[in-house]
């Protein structure tokens, strides 16, 4: 940047400032020193202005961006930078022997060095004349760059359905069949190059003729729309075909039927109720996506929202004798706090815990596992513990006695106690055998918990107004890993092992907590410091002023 700059100043000096046509420049005063003290003089002011701001009034730095975080969604290059990330969409992906991207990121090397090079290379300029070849390359480059940025954002054709009579005639009719065309063409099957008629058989080509009715006749294999007992078979035609599917998707599941047959849904549906889920009740019927289209209704964010349309119906749901609550609890935990508001796929939603296809509300002595495929040190310590006993003699189901099923809270250090909201209260009080163990985890716990809250406040202030304390964060990291633990633990109830998880993490964070006092001390030092650099800008400023003076008085100017 500097040589730049070096360069642009030399250039400058030699053949002098841009200016309108007709107009000739000219030089009123020096360079040297007469405008190179003025520059300077500008330079302090402009220093002494950062000065004062870092040190009367100091913006924080704002919190540390996650490398590892997610983009966010909707996300795309800035305006100006749109029309670059286009030409590499419509770019070849291979150019001889080397790739397409390669080549496009060259390509715009060069346009960037010819508008560097073009006042060298436009011989006219120098005669005050106008390149009639470099105007015609700046106009087609700004067409480009209007058209490319333009179609980024406007929005994405819809594919143009292929011919086929079934859609020709379900356009010209209104309502629900009109609609099912229209959608159709968002549906992952069209995508991959199925018809109507690989689902509802028939013959499309026979009503180009005119004669739609020949196109739907059965003689031809057409089934039209299946019946609620129908659906599971009908969509398993191709679904439980492995050859069939591989086409597709070489690793895709088939067992999709064999598992709803055995699920609450597929067994009430073959005793003939029409009312409970089959495959479009959640994959929806026409305008299907994959599983990992955001937009899909089985799509992680979207599934609890899915299965809500029937269990939290109350008129619908009244004949089953079940709750219709569950989504509304479920919206209240943290597994929803981190599924739906903060995107964290892995967090568990309905079909992580009942199975999708196969979906089947787990019994009392089952819950430990389902909750185990993801807590799996919780469920070890558990089995390992006096509860496991005490709670299948009681018929307690393991983890939801505590911590509830839909509505599932935050685990906090306050549970653990035997008074007020605790859940320990339920089968303990104050003064039995086992509150002095409980008490004693509950102490170790918030302790550590407040040192660390403490250390995280004052590390990050200290870091936000620049300092670097990178590495009595990385070692507060590791206290924070071991409360984790040590929170874990508590599902094995011993107060013991607790302690000697918190203690060593428990000097960690008192040193954290000393670093960053440290940190924030440095901080007032470094503000004094420019304080008084600010007073040496000022004495400067008012040298060069007086310093200036004396040369014009000197030139005359």
């Amino acid at each position: 940047v500097t040589a730049f700059l070096g360069v642009h100043v030399l250039l400058v000096q030699l053949h002098g400032m841009s200016v309108p046509e007709g107009e000739r420049p000219e030089r009123k005063m020096p360079f040297y020193p007469n405008f190179l003290l003025r520059d300077l003089l500008g330079w302090l002011v402009a220093l002494a202005t950062l000065a004062a701001l870092a040190a009367l009034f100091p913006w924080e730095l704002g919190e540390k961006a996650d490398a590892f975080a997610s983009a966010p969604q909707g996300i795309r290059p800035e305006w100006f930078f749109v029309w670059m990330f286009q030409t590499l969409k419509v770019f070849p992906a291979n150019l001889w022997i080397f790739e397409g991207e390669q080549i496009a990121i060259v390509v715009f090397s060069v346009i960037g060095l010819l508008l560097f090079a073009v006042p060298f290379l436009d011989t006219q300029a120098g005669r005050r004349r106008v390149s009639r070849f470099f105007s015609i390359l700046g106009w087609l480059f700004l067409i480009y760059f209007l058209l490319a940025t333009g179609s980024a954002y406007a929005a994405a054709p819809q594919q143009a359905p292929g011919k086929d009579s079934c859609i020709a005639c379900h356009q010209t009719l209104d309502g629900a069949a009109k609609r099912a065309v229209d959608i159709f063409a968002g549906d992952i099957h069209r995508e991959r190059g199925l018809s109507c008629a690989d689902c509802h058989g028939g013959d499309p080509a026979r009503g180009e003729d005119g004669d739609m009715f020949a196109a739907m006749d059965p003689a031809r294999g057409y089934i039209g729309a299946p019946k609620a007992s129908e659906v599971a078979g009908f969509c398993g035609r191709c679904h439980s075909d492995l050859n069939y599917m591989r086409r597709f998707n070489p690793q895709v599941r088939v067992d999709q039927v064999t598992e709803y047959k055995t699920s609450v849904h597929g067994i009430r549906n073959a005793r003939g109720d029409t009312k409970v889920a089959t495959c479009v009740s959640c994959h929806s019927v026409h305008e299907i996506k994959s599983v990992r289209d955001s937009t899909a209704p089985v799509y992680p964010t979207h599934v609890a929202e899915t299965c809500a349309k029937c269990h939290a119906n109350a008129d619908y749901m009244a004949p089953y004798k079940v709750p219709v609550d569950q989504f509304e609890k479920y919206g209240k935990s943290i597994h929803s706090e981190f599924l739906i508001g903060k995107r964290e796929l892995s967090a568990p939603t309905c079909n992580d815990c009942h199975g999708n296809h196969g979906a089947q509300p787990p019994g009392v002595e089952s819950v430990a596992a389902v909750c185990g495929q993801c807590h799996r040190q919780e469920n070890t310590l558990f089995a390992a513990s006096p509860h496991k006993q005490a709670f299948a003699e009681l018929d307690f189901p393991a983890c939801t006695t505590c911590h509830e099923n839909h509505q599932t809270a935050a685990a906090d250090d306050r549970m653990l106690s035997v008074f007020g909201g605790g859940v320990c209260a339920n089968c303990h009080s104050d003064g039995d055998d086992v509150s002095p163990k409980i008490l004693r985890m509950q102490k170790s716990l918030l302790g550590l918990r407040l040192e660390i809250d403490r250390a995280t406040e004052v590390l990050g202030r200290a870091q936000r107004a620049g300092m670097e304390v990178s590495r009595a964060a990385f070692g507060l990291q590791e206290a924070t890993d071991a409360l984790v633990k040590a929170r874990v633990s508590v599902h094995g109830f011993n107060p013991d092992e607790i302690e000697t998880k918190v203690e060593p993490a428990m000097k960690i964070a008192v040193q954290a907590n000393t670093d960053g006092d440290n940190a924030l001390e440095e901080v007032e030092v470094r503000r004094r410091g420019l304080g008084y650099s600010l007073i040496a800008i000022g004495i400067a400023i008012a040298a060069l002023l007086m310093k200036i003076r004396e040369i014009d008085r000197r030139s005359n100017l």
